[in-house]
């Protein structure tokens, strides 16, 4: 649930159980970013990921507009992303956080700015509550604070380095790799403050009931609820080590050297049960999980409230000649999608179909304007619905012939 970035001093550029299906085709995007995941955030029942270019999309349950959204920054750009219960929350380069969903306990307001003169270089997003780390080392909260786990300011003479929003607590990360917690304590989750058995800590991540820290060595060390084993004392990498973990209601997960990642804890909606391949960022999010993989593809495991499902096939594709020079191609939006990729055949004279990528329109965009055909041939369009887990079916149009002239 924690969600970590650190900006630089100046901040100048700042229900059922669902296996997540693996989709290994490419997408491409719009924008110079492209669809390529950046960041990633899971929360209850909702999931959100910051693409290249800064624009962050969401899918998932979304009865208070967390999900499905697509957030541009009103200025600047944004960074980071995090997803709580009902809400979520985003850095942008200028150090201003917007948030957006429900704001029944003031956690989501559009627009969050750091008090004194300050900027925000990180956020973290809880269930009800959100917690800011400020460049001077102080943390500020907001939001559900009936445990004390949202104060408006925390500070420690040291200096804070990361903060950790959990459900009913929050945990943050000193200088000096020490950890401080507030709010309830409820099975032991949120000590006053607490150090490394070994060297010392390097991030840290709080649950629901529990929190881990990620040693300097690699190792992670949990406290609080046992229940689902979600909080081991030590927990070691089966290879190498580990190099940022995340903590989930009653499980954890852990992302390795190798790009790999391993979970543990509670597995009845499978968020134990991690996807295989090599990753850069994992997100644990209260009962599913989601990771982008060294090519910038996600992967998403657990309860299918928040997993993303490859989209249906576009239907109703047409495609008419409207001159020598010019095809037109429509086809029904999906509401499933978030771009298209267009193809076309174009018939020989030996009478094979030569295979051409002409490009990819952004969702709500279901047509594609093709100039670059020549009268008196023969062409078929196919159009496929892509998302991040990957794309759905070829739809083909019926073969159309320009006009000669």
């Amino acid at each position: 649930m924690a969600a970590v970035l650190l900006l630089t001093a100046a901040c100048t550029d700042l229900t059922e159980p669902e296996l997540a299906p693996r989709v290994q085709e490419d997408l491409l995007a719009a924008g110079s970013g492209g669809i390529v995941g950046q960041r990633i955030g899971a929360g209850e029942r909702h999931t959100c990921l910051l693409l290249g270019d800064g624009v962050i999309k969401c899918w998932g349950w979304g009865p208070d507009g967390q999900a499905p959204v697509v957030k541009y920054a009103a200025t600047a750009r944004f960074v980071e992303v995090g997803a709580g219960n009902l809400h979520s929350c985003a850095l942008r380069t200028d150090g201003v956080i917007e948030c957006w969903g429900s704001n029944w306990t003031r956690q989501a307001p559009a627009i969050k700015q750091a008090t004194l003169g300050t900027f925000f270089t990180q956020v973290s997003v809880g269930r009800d509550h959100n917690c800011a780390l400020r460049n001077d080392g102080v943390v500020e909260c907001w939001g559900y604070n009936e445990e004390g786990q949202a104060p408006e300011t925390r500070a420690t003479p040291v200096g804070f380095a990361q903060v950790s929003a959990g459900r009913y607590h929050t945990c943050a990360l000193r200088k000096d790799g020490v950890a401080e917690c507030w709010g309830s304590n409820e099975y032991r989750a949120a000590p006053a403050t607490r150090s490394a058995t070994v060297g010392r800590y390097i991030q840290i991540a709080a649950g629901w009931l529990h929190t881990c820290a990620l040693r300097s060595d690699g190792v992670v060390e949990c406290w609080g609820s046992k229940y689902y084993d979600q909080s081991p004392e030590t927990k070691v990498a089966a290879t190498g080590s580990f190099t940022r973990i995340d903590a989930g209601a009653h499980h954890t997960c852990g992302l390795r050297t190798d790009g790999a990642i391993e979970c543990w804890g509670d597995g009845h909606n499978l968020e134990r049960h991690a996807a295989s391949g090599r990753f850069v960022r994992v997100s644990a999010g209260p009962f599913h999980n989601c990771a982008i993989r060294d090519d910038g593809w996600v992967e998403c495991w657990g309860s299918g409230r928040g997993v993303l499902n490859p989209p249906e096939p576009p239907t109703g594709v047409v495609a008419t000649a409207v001159s020598p020079t010019r095809i037109e191609v429509t086809w029904e939006d999906t509401d499933t999608e978030w771009s298209f990729r267009v193809n076309r055949q174009v018939l020989r004279d030996d009478g094979l179909w030569d295979w051409q990528y002409l490009g990819t329109t952004e969702k709500n965009q279901p047509s594609y304007t093709d100039d670059a055909v020549a009268p008196g041939r023969t062409y078929r369009y196919v159009v496929r619905a892509c998302n991040p887990t990957g794309c759905s079916d070829f739809t083909f149009a019926d073969s159309v012939t320009t006009p000669t002239g």
